[in-house]
């Protein structure tokens, strides 16, 4: 016997004898939504409070097509009904909370990320512009200096028509 199985739990072949039909009907009952399936691993049971429920209609001599039972499935992709216990309920709509909440904080970091992106961009842009007024400037001091270097060498401007290019002596020596 299976640990995981409940005293309110029975396999689909112990409720179709019980109902007294086959484990094809059991079957189209998990189909039609008017039986719940449990599975625990590969096997598969039914609720005993469900299989009496089936069972009171049939002796009311009620189709159990037409038992107060409301299919639990809606849609036609969702075929199969699978319980869990309330436990593993609230763990997954605990953990479905915590990944809400991851979700908001990537969308708000990733607009931050953004923000951050065209921000940078922005600061690139003007450091790129500085870096261009910075060359022009040493390339206008190069040429001040290349223009005082000029001068210093020749205080006229101009060499001497001897063509030395020996400066006049100071006063005190002449």
């Amino acid at each position: 016997m299976d640990k995981k199985r409940s005293v309110q739990e029975i396999t689909v072949r112990e409720a179709a004898r019980s109902l007294g039909v086959s484990t094809k009907t059991i079957q189209r009952y998990f189909a039609k939504g008017l039986l719940t399936k449990m599975k625990h691993g590969a096997r598969t049971y039914v609720l005993v409070s469900e299989i009496n429920a089936v069972h009171a209609s049939r002796l009311k001599g009620a189709n159990p097509g037409n038992l107060g039972i409301s299919p639990h499935h809606r849609s036609e992709p969702f075929k199969d009904t699978i319980a869990i216990d309330r436990k593993q309920y609230e763990n997954l709509l605990i953990e479905l909370g915590e990944l809400r909440k991851e979700r908001e904080i990537h969308f708000t970091l990733a607009s931050s990320i953004r923000e951050l992106q065209e921000k940078t961009s922005a600061i690139e842009d003007r450091i790129e512009s500085y870096h261009r007024r910075l060359e022009a400037t040493e390339s206008g001091y190069s040429d001040m200096s290349r223009r005082i270097a000029e001068a210093l060498k020749s205080p006229s401007g101009r060499e001497e028509e001897s063509g030395s290019s020996k400066l006049p002596k100071p006063w005190w020596q002449k």
